[in-house]
């Protein structure tokens, strides 16, 4: 005749059989996303660090040459202007001064067709916003009168 079998043995031998199964999942996925974070290392080595270091490099590059051709001569000759008048030294030819000044603050501010604001500063700006929010509530939580806040002593003890 045959043995019945207990069914808390039999849920125990279940479990076992189901928590080794999940283990060789885990550890499946566990290899699966080593292998994945490893392509993507690779990836970002050699497909998105190169693209970034070109595009902020152009950028610092223009940036420099705007700030060398166009702003550092008009600050220079806006100082040289100052000292001039400071030194009761009228500029000759007052017509020339006036046009050379205009044609480097036009070259200075002279540039392509005006790119619409990007996510990022509607993102900056919310951020912006929330933390003048935040100030301002920490600030009224700091100086509201409130005196149930304060606890009286007790003289008695």
């Amino acid at each position: 005749m045959a043995k019945k079998r207990d069914p808390r043995e039999m849920l125990r031998e279940e479990a076992r059989s189901i928590l080794q199964e999940q283990r060789r999942i885990l550890a499946r996925a566990g290899a699966a996303t080593r292998d994945a974070s490893q392509d993507f290392s690779r990836y970002a080595q050699d497909e998105v660090f190169p693209r970034f270091v070109s595009g902020s490099r152009r950028g610092v590059n223009q940036a420099r040459h705007a700030l060398v051709d166009d702003v550092l001569p008009a600050v220079g000759a806006a100082v040289g202007a100052a000292m001039n008048l400071l030194d009761g030294k009228a500029p000759k030819n007052a017509r020339a001064a006036l046009s050379a000044a205009r044609s480097v603050v036009s070259r200075a501010t002279k540039g392509g067709p005006k790119a619409s604001p990007a996510v990022g500063a509607y993102v900056g700006v919310a951020i912006g916003i929330a933390a003048l929010v935040g100030i301002g509530y920490i600030a009224y939580q700091t100086f509201r009168a409130d005196d149930e806040l304060w606890v009286e002593e007790d003289d008695d003890l």
